[in-house]
């Protein structure tokens, strides 16, 4: 086996790594239509606060995951379940 075979990912592992980025990126999307929405009925700081700590700690774990990390994808697991 050539050493440029072993060094890819796995397709299922790109493929994961992608749709969870998506479902991050949609996240992002609702949470600023939400914030537009209800700015006049109440302040928007502590949601836009616990949304961007929630984010930034999925893709560090996305990213993790990315580079092969075991106990990135178990707590991925975790949090989805």
């Amino acid at each position: 086996m050539p050493t440029s075979e072993l060094l890819e990912k796995p397709r299922k592992i790109v493929l994961a790594v992608r749709l969870l980025y998506a479902v991050v990126g949609v996240g992002i999307i609702r949470t600023i239509l939400t914030v537009i929405r209800h700015a006049d009925v109440r302040s928007p700081y502590f949601l836009i606060i616990v949304k961007l700590l929630f984010y930034s700690l999925s893709i560090y774990l996305i990213h993790e995951t990315s580079r092969g990390k075991n106990w990135a994808r178990w707590s991925i697991v975790v949090i989805l379940l």
